[in-house]
């Protein structure tokens, strides 16, 4: 797992000149702006799986992940709501305080510890190789070295397609949480030692299709299977022959600002009409009172032609809304102090009584349990 080689806030924030560093480096080819992305990003949120899933190496190790839970601002009142989500930010610095906490850049899922900053030292470590495909190879001999030839990846290359191959005999992982998690890190990694975004050609899942399916979409923005009898992630090989573009300097800019870094830099999603759609309710001041028809005029096409696009994401344009104003009032109750009334308004309800029904048809919860702690 990744950590950070020195203590950051429990509340980060991705300053201007991060995000436009960042948003440089997307390698989509309709890139947003950097505010967009960051505001974007600042409107998700994840499931409450992940929550969960992400302490069972706490657990293991006997620590109190109730207090940990207290501590990012994530009340214990959603853990037990399958539809519960959380903020983005909250996450973030539930994972970076796991890592402090358990010392463990594995979070605890392996016999196998990653010390803190051991990532950092992989990174060091190919900072300095002529190509991915060597700093791939040389990943791969550090943590063999490190875990003592039983590291949680392997690193292959099968005709013209790359292969990153999740040790699972290494992790005591329920939840698969480690695993996605390794595939996640890996994915991001890559792209930015060659500062490019890494379209994946397919990720394989040893496990059945979860609940919170929806997520992966975000995650790896790639064709899935599920059941296929190892976990891994496949793309072109002709990445593997890219120079590395970063030196020192960026290198600790990376570190510095771990898991941070690796979280923010999201998968490619080339021209998704639905990630386009989001990004117009963040653009505006009135995003939620944005309609389909306003939303397509700014895309330049009629709202069939978006309508139809939608549908090829099977998805419909209030679909979409209701996740931006979900997303959107899980950051305002966790992150500010505003009334309800405002949060309804700011999220496109007439009033309270219609927004709290449609909060509790989203999460399964009132929006004051999310502000119990």
């Amino acid at each position: 797992m990744q950590a950070l080689l020195k203590t950051i806030p429990l509340r980060p924030t991705l300053p201007a000149a991060d995000a436009r560093h960042w948003s440089m480096h997307s390698g989509t080819a309709a890139a947003a702006s950097a505010n967009d992305l960051a505001q974007e990003l600042h409107n998700r949120t994840v499931s409450i799986h992940y929550a969960r899933a992400s302490m069972y190496g706490a657990q293991r190790r006997g620590e109190d992940t109730d207090a940990l839970l207290t501590r990012v601002g994530i009340p214990l009142s959603v853990l037990a709501e399958p539809r519960a989500r959380i903020s983005f930010e909250s996450f973030e610095r539930l994972i970076h305080l796991l890592t402090q906490q358990l010392d463990d850049e594995m979070l605890g899922f392996s016999s196998n510890r990653s010390p803190y900053g051991s990532f950092g030292m992989s990174v060091h470590a190919v900072i300095s190789c002529g190509n991915l495909h060597h700093a791939l190879r040389r990943l791969q001999c550090f943590y063999d070295i490190l875990h003592r030839r039983n590291p949680y990846f392997r690193f292959q290359v099968e005709g013209g397609m790359a292969r990153i191959l999740v040790n699972e005999s290494a992790l005591h992982d329920p939840g698969h949480f480690a695993r996605e998690w390794i595939l996640i890190s890996m994915h991001r990694l890559a792209g930015w030692l060659i500062d490019q975004s890494i379209a994946l050609t397919e990720v394989r899942l040893s496990y059945a299709s979860p609940a919170h399916r929806k997520e992966y979409d975000c995650m790896f923005s790639a064709p899935l299977r599920f059941e296929a009898g190892e976990t891994s992630l496949r793309f072109p090989a002709f990445y593997l022959e890219l120079p590395i573009a970063q030196d020192e300097e960026n290198m600790r800019e990376f570190v510095d600002n771990l898991p941070h870094a690796i979280m923010w830099r999201a998968a490619p999603r080339g021209q998704r009409i639905s990630a386009q759609v989001r990004r117009l309710f963040n653009r505006s001041e009135e995003g939620q009172h944005l309609g389909l028809s306003d939303a397509a005029a700014r895309l330049a096409m009629s709202t069939h032609t978006l309508h139809r696009h939608l549908q090829q994401e099977n998805l419909t344009f209030l679909a979409v809304k209701d996740a931006w104003r979900r997303d959107r009032a899980i950051s305002l109750l966790t992150e500010t102090s505003l009334p309800l009334r405002e949060i309804a308004d700011r999220t496109g309800f007439s009033d309270a009584s219609a927004f709290l029904r449609a909060f509790k048809k989203w999460t399964g919860l009132l929006p004051s349990e999310y502000r119990s702690y």
